[in-house]
């Protein structure tokens, strides 16, 4: 059942307010603190609620990203990402994590989490957020005279290696009836956020249209996004959730009619949320489906052995991006 308007009013309003309170109690706020007050500003507006941005929350102009992306050995390195609480100056994408031996590795999110491979130098598997800006610099640069054949090449790279029902991230999820607590195990702090509510699917799920099934020369168009599902996308995604539709379209192997997939979020029911809290924390995992779409899962089995992308972490620096 969708949240009643004025109940959403008041509980982004206290929100706010807590926020702001919290902000201002000091000479130097947490980044953390603010980049949630921002999400509360920016979900007030989306139902027409006009509030004003104090000015600790307008993004710094003293310290510049610059975005490029360099092939390597063993895939490519994305300069100038944004994460949180700074930005990764240098972080190498290598694809599938293998072993000594060149065979692919599945493995529970449990071990991932704690897994760091000494054969690749490092290699670790990325959280959602990290892979969704990486991501990201491939479908906003992919026109750039300069990138346009390296990042074709890259992204040929991942959608090869990527045919599989389920590759896990670092990303974590811990579930109560109605809120739920997603960590990306990046030295950021976990965020604790209400379930958004999605369409009806079966006993278990219910699922959130990030895009769907169309033409190719449509890439680019936004989809509608449920005001309540705004939070989790940002939480999950970070800086520019609202075009993950049009991203993980650009990032995904197309049909064989030449159409761009469905982009599908899957969420749990409270019947779901009610079994999984018997099991601990759940994962993140995406892939694709049997009915010709591509899923990202909030709660997948962290028990459950799984491929997982591989990073190496090259550089990070704690500066504000634009």
């Amino acid at each position: 059942m969708t949240e009643p308007l004025n109940i959403t009013i008041d509980r982004l309003s206290e929100q706010y307010d807590m926020l702001k309170r919290r902000c201002e109690s000091t000479g130097n706020p947490n980044s953390e603190d603010i980049a949630r007050l921002n999400t509360t500003i920016r979900n007030l507006r989306s139902i027409g609620i006009r509030v004003n941005t104090p000015p600790y929350c307008a993004p710094a102009q003293t310290a510049k990203r610059a975005q490029s992306i360099i092939p390597t050995l063993n895939g490519h390195i994305f300069t100038g990402i944004p994460a949180m609480p700074g930005v990764i100056a240098a972080v190498e994408l290598c694809g599938i994590i293998k072993d000594k031996n060149g065979e692919e590795i599945l493995q529970s999110n449990h071990r991932w989490a704690k897994y760091e491979n000494c054969v690749n130098y490092g290699e670790k598997p990325p959280s959602i957020r990290l892979l969704y800006q990486l991501l990201r610099v491939c479908y906003t640069r992919r026109d750039d005279t300069g990138l346009q054949t390296v990042i074709e090449y890259c992204m040929k790279s991942l959608r090869k290696q990527c045919r599989t029902p389920t590759i896990h991230t670092a990303t974590s999820t811990h579930y109560d009836e109605t809120i739920c607590t997603i960590d990306h195990h990046d030295g950021s702090s976990p965020t604790t956020i209400p379930v958004p509510q999605g369409t009806p699917y079966n006993e278990w799920y219910s699922l959130i249209e990030l895009a769907p099934t169309r033409p190719s020369n449509m890439i680019g168009d936004r989809c509608a996004i449920p005001t309540d599902a705004h939070q989790t996308l940002e939480t999950l995604f970070g800086e520019g959730y609202e075009e993950a539709g049009a991203i993980l379209q650009y990032a995904t192997k197309p049909l064989n009619n030449g159409n761009m997939r469905q982009i599908l979020l899957w969420i749990p029911t409270i019947n779901k949320r009610l079994n999984d809290m018997k099991y601990g924390p759940c994962t993140v995992a995406m892939g694709y489906r049997g009915d010709d779409s591509f899923g990202i899962s909030i709660n997948d089995s962290a028990s459950g052995n799984r491929k997982s992308l591989g990073i190496v972490i090259q550089q990070t620096m704690t500066a504000q991006h634009d």
